[in-house]
């Protein structure tokens, strides 16, 4: 924990939190809501450490409009946890009361629509702009697989495959696009830079479902157990055998980011710094936790033949 709370005090972090701020500030729309909103609207950042970790804290080593790339990430990422909270039911986010039980679903679901809505009118008026497209088609991915995870195979046992599908679209794209960005204008760091994105942004959902089944509430800061709850069936609800697996998985998925960066020595250390210092222990309370609901139902199997499956 004292290594992250060190890490969020690096200049890029700092810079990104500057932009968010400004930007809500200056929408006299949001203004009821300011004190609220601004709290929100900084969580762990994983995204922006991610950037971090790759650039380093020095302006000047920083890929052209990272920054504003980063603050968009951040604002749509929060927006998209105003609307997940209302859908999933819950009622803690962050250790405080979520959006809608502060207000409402609907004060929820449309301010979440107006945050959205900033991410997108912030990037395009940054230096960040050229970076606008495909910002758009990542949050697409993520939106889809939402969906298909909501729509398509809410009640269903899932394969491994689908699970980690769901798991990639979900989290991967926000982690892929500041990635990418960090790559610049070197078109082969930029491509490796964003599949390591994907894997790091599946390893990270895969904890997160551990979490939602075998973690502790108020450590974990927010409402647990949703996911079965609602019937949205993960790894996780394998049982005592889930943690094991999807620990062999992460760690499939990250070494296998710091291998694509082989040719790039700089960045596979910032990689490993950021692993090693952000995302492992923001993960550990899930690997080590302990189950605190049953398993699920015999009818629902979930094959683990294929380990790292996310390519």
């Amino acid at each position: 924990m004292a290594a992250q709370i060190l890490f969020q005090k690096d200049a890029l972090i700092q810079r990104v939190k500057n932009i968010i701020r400004q930007s809500i500030l200056e929408d006299e729309n949001l203004s009821f809501e300011m004190p609220k909103l601004l709290e929100a609207s900084f969580g762990k950042m994983l995204r922006t450490s991610l950037a971090s970790g790759l650039l380093g804290d020095r302006s000047r080593d920083w890929a052209h409009g990272i920054d504003y790339v980063c603050a968009a990430v951040e604002l749509i990422h929060t927006a998209s946890l105003f609307h997940d909270d209302v859908i999933d039911g819950a009622t803690l986010r962050r250790g405080k009361p979520t959006l809608w039980k502060m207000f409402s679903p609907n004060g929820a679901i449309l301010i979440g629509d107006i945050i959205y809505c900033k991410s997108l009118m912030l990037l395009i008026d940054s230096p960040g702009a050229a970076y606008l497209k495909l910002f758009t088609q990542k949050v697409h991915e993520v939106c889809l697989a939402e969906a298909r995870q909501e729509l398509l195979v809410r009640g269903s046992a899932c394969d491994t495959a689908t699970s980690l599908q769901i798991a990639r679209g979900k989290t991967g794209p926000l982690f892929a696009v500041i990635a990418r960005a960090c790559g610049g204008d070197d078109a082969q760091l930029a491509s490796s830079l964003e599949e390591v994105g994907y894997r790091i942004g599946t390893a990270y959902q895969l904890a997160d479902d551990l979490i939602d089944e075998m973690g502790d509430g108020p450590a974990a800061g927010k409402t647990l157990g949703t996911d079965r709850l609602r019937k949205k069936y993960t790894f996780a609800h394998q049982g005592d055998s889930a943690r094991d697996f999807i620990a062999d998985t992460m760690t499939d998925l990250c070494e296998s980011s710091l291998d694509l960066l082989s040719r790039w020595p700089d960045k596979r250390e910032g990689l490993r710094r950021y692993l090693d210092k952000i995302l492992f222990p923001s993960c550990e309370v899930a690997l080590q936790g302990n189950p605190v609901v049953e398993t699920v139902p015999s009818e629902f199997s979930v094959s683990v033949a294929c380990g790292s499956g996310s390519n």
